[in-house]
C-alpha cells in the first residue's frame, strides 16, 4: 500500500504531505484549486516525461517522494530483478526534476534509470484518469485487460513473438526482392571481374618474383660480364687477389707477434671467402645467358598483372583480396534464389505457428469474455445500469496484428431494444465512467462484486488512483460509485479526486485542496479533514446552507 506521498516545489505546491495507508482516500476542492497537480506529481513518480516548467519558484528543483509498504514478493524481486536493496518493510521512491532539465530517480536511495522506475512503479500504482476511460474505445486496450482477466499474458507474449517473427522474415524477403534487379546487373559485372582474375590466377608473392626475374633477364649480358670479370680478378688474372692474399697469410702467420699471427689467420679466412665468391661468379658466368623468349614471357605476365591490378587497388595484395571478395559476392548473389525459397518456407512456417497461437488465444479470449461479461453486468446493475449487456464480437481485420489474429472487440448494449455497439460509440460519459469502474473490479483488479467478498492474498496492483471517475453522474449513482471504491480499497490504497459528496463521505481519509493567494504569492494548501471539518466540506459540496449541513451529517453518520 501507499503510506505517504510528499510533494515539494511543484509549481504552486510549496510542500505537502499526504498520509494515505490502506483504504479510500478522497481529495476534494474547488475546480482550479490545484488537485490536478497531485496527478502531475504521480505522473513523475511513474517515470513519465519530466517538464522543467513544473519546477516552482522556491528552489531550482522539485521533488516527489512516495513511501510504500511492499509485499514480500516485491521485496524479493527488487533484489533479484533490479539488484536494489530492500532491507526493511518500506520502499521509498523519489524523483527529482531540476529547472535546468535534468531528472533523477532513486529507489531506497539507490539511483535508478527511468526505465527501471517505470517498470517498478507499474507494479505498484495504476492511475485511472478520464483519458484512460476514453481508452476503453481502443480494442487493443480491451484485449490487454481481457488477457489479464484470463491470465493469458504468457500466451499473448508467445503470439506476439510469432507475429514479430513473421514481420521480420517478410521484411527480409522484401529487401531481397527490392534488390533483385540490381543484383542481376551486379552479378554480371562481378562475374566479368572474377573471370579476369581467374584467368590470371595470381599467386601470393608472385609479383615480387616476376620483378626479380625481369631484372635478371633484361640485364643478362651485363651480369654475365660482371661475373666473369669478378672471377678473373679474384683468381685467374696475373694479379689475382686470392694468390696475393694466400702469400700474405703465410707471411703473417710466421710473425713472432700474436697480433700479426691473428691478422694472418684473418687473411686465411678472407682467402676462403674470396675463393667461394670466385667459384660462384665463375659458375654464373658460365650459366647466365640471354633468353629473349623467357624475357617476353615475364614481361607479358607482368603486363597482365598490371592491367588487372589497376582495377583493384594497384597492388598484388589488394588484387588477391578482391578475388576473395568477388568470389564470395558472386556466390551470395547466385544463392539469392535459394535464400528466397528458404525465406518463403520460413515465412509459411512462421505464419502457421502464428495462426495456431492466434486462434488458440482468440478461443480463450472468447471463453473468458463470457465470464467477464457476467461479472461486469453484475457490477453495472449496482451502478445504475441494470439492463446493460457486454459481449466480445468479431472485428474486421485486413490482416493479423501484434495484438489480435482474427479481430475481436468488446460491445456493450446499454438500453434494451437498441443494438449493441463498440464501447467507444454507445456509452455516454457517465456510462463510460461506470464501465471503467466495473471493468476494474471485474478484471480482478478490485476486491469483488459485493462488499461482503474477500480476497485471499495481496491485490495485484496495491495502489489505484482515480481522477474524477464520478464526473457527470448524479447523487444516487455517485453513492453507488463511492461504495464500489470503498470495497475496492479494502485490501489496497485507493486515491480518488472527486466532486461528489457521497464519495467524500465514504472515505477513510479526506483531504481538502485550496488555493491561497496574496499580493505577491499563490500557493496550494492541502488539509486533512475530520469531524466537523468534513461535515462543512460535504455541506459546501452539496451547495451550502442548513439543509446541506443536515444532508452532510446524514451521510457521515457515526463517522463524525
Amino acid at each position: 500500500m501507499l503510506l505517504e506521498l510528499r510533494v515539494d516545489n511543484l509549481l504552486i505546491v510549496e510542500s505537502v504531505c499526504l498520509e494515505v495507508g490502506q483504504g479510500l482516500t478522497v481529495i476534494t476542492g474547488e475546480t482550479g484549486a490545484g488537485k490536478s497537480l497531485l496527478l502531475d506529481a504521480l505522473d513523475l513518480l511513474l517515470g513519465r516525461r519530466a517538464d522543467p516548467a513544473l519546477v516552482g519558484p522556491k528552489s531550482d528543483a522539485l521533488a516527489v517522494t512516495a513511501v510504500f509498504a511492499p509485499s514480500k514478493l516485491l521485496q524479493n524481486s527488487l533484489a533479484d530483478e533490479y539488484g536494489l536493496p530492500c532491507d526493511n518493510d518500506e520502499l521509498i521512491i523519489r524523483r527529482r526534476v531540476q529547472r535546468a532539465g535534468r531528472s533523477q530517480a532513486w529507489v531506497n536511495d539507490t539511483p535508478v534509470s527511468l526505465k527501471t522506475l517505470r517498470d517498478l512503479t507499474a507494479r505498484l500504482v495504476e492511475l485511472r484518469s478520464q483519458n484512460d476511460q476514453l481508452q476503453l474505445a481502443d480494442p487493443v486496450f480491451q484485449l490487454r485487460y481481457l488477457d489479464r482477466f484470463a491470465g493469458l499474458e504468457k500466451q499473448f507474449a508467445s503470439y506476439s513473438d510469432a507475429h514479430q517473427q513473421v514481420l521480420r522474415l517478410r521484411n527480409k524477403l522484401n529487401e531481397l526482392e527490392e534488390t533483385g534487379e540490381n543484383s542481376i546487373r551486379e552479378l554480371e559485372f562481378a562475374r566479368f571481374q572474377l573471370q579476369e582474375i581467374e584467368q590470371l590466377q595470381p599467386q601470393a608473392g608472385e609479383w615480387t618474383q616476376l620483378e626479380q626475374r625481369l631484372e635478371e633477364l633484361s640485364h643478362a649480358q651485363e651480369w654475365r660480364e660482371l661475373s666473369a670479370g669478378a672471377a678473373d680478378l679474384l683468381s685467374e688474372s696475373d694479379r689475382a687477389l686470392i694468390p696475393e692474399v694466400a702469400r700474405l697469410a703465410r707471411q703473417l702467420q710466421a710473425a713472432p707477434q700474436e697480433a700479426l699471427r691473428q691478422a694472418g689467420q684473418a687473411c686465411v679466412e678472407a682467402q676462403e671467402a674470396l675463393s667461394e665468391a670466385s667459384r660462384i661468379c665463375s659458375t654464373a658466368a658460365d650459366t647466365i645467358e640471354s633468353n629473349p623468349e623467357a624475357l617476353l614471357e615475364v614481361e607479358s605476365r607482368l603486363a597482365a598483372y598490371l592491367d588487372v591490378m589497376r582495377k583493384h587497388g594497384g597492388s598484388d595484395e589488394l588484387l588477391l583480396d578482391a578475388w576473395s571478395q568477388l568470389s564470395q559476392r558472386v556466390e551470395m548473389i547466385e544463392g539469392a534464389d535459394q535464400r528466397r525459397d528458404q525465406l518463403q518456407r520460413s515465412i509459411t512456417e512462421a505464419e502457421d505457428k502464428r495462426k495456431v497461437l492466434g486462434k488458440a488465444i482468440a478461443a480463450k479470449r472468447t471463453k473468458a469474455a463470457k465470464k467477464l461479461a457476467q461479472r461486469v453486468v453484475e457490477e453495472l446493475a449496482q451502478l445504475g445500469m441494470p439492463n446493460a449487456q457486454l459481449s466480445l464480437e468479431p472485428r474486421q481485420l485486413t490482416e493479423p496484428t501484434a495484438y489480435d489474429y482474427i479481430g475481436q472487440e468488446l460491445y456493450v448494449q446499454t438500453n434494451p431494444g437498441l443494438p449493441a455497439g463498440p464501447l467507444g460509440k454507445v456509452p455516454s460519459g457517465g456510462e463510460t465512467s461506470r464501465l471503467s469502474l466495473a471493468l476494474t473490479i471485474a478484471l480482478g483488479e478490485g476486491a469483488a462484486s459485493s462488499s461482503k467478498a474477500h480476497i485471499e492474498g495481496p491485490p495485484s496492483i496495491p495502489v489505484m488512483v482515480f481522477d474524477e471517475i464520478d464526473a457527470g453522474v448524479g447523487g444516487r449513482l455517485g453513492g453507488a460509485l463511492a461504495e464500489k471504491l470503498h470495497v475496492l480499497a479494502e485490501h489496497r490504497s485507493v486515491l480518488a479526486i472527486s466532486h461528489t459528496p457521497q464519495m467524500a463521505a465514504r472515505a477513510h481519509n479526506h483531504y481538502h485542496v485550496a488555493k491561497e493567494q496574496g499580493p505577491d504569492f499563490t500557493r496550494v494548501s492541502i488539509t486533512s479533514l475530520s469531524g466537523h471539518q468534513r461535515v462543512h466540506e460535504l455541506a459546501e459540496m452539496f451547495g451550502g446552507g442548513q439543509e446541506a449541513l443536515k444532508q452532510a451529517e446524514v451521510l457521515l453518520g457515526d463517522t463524525i
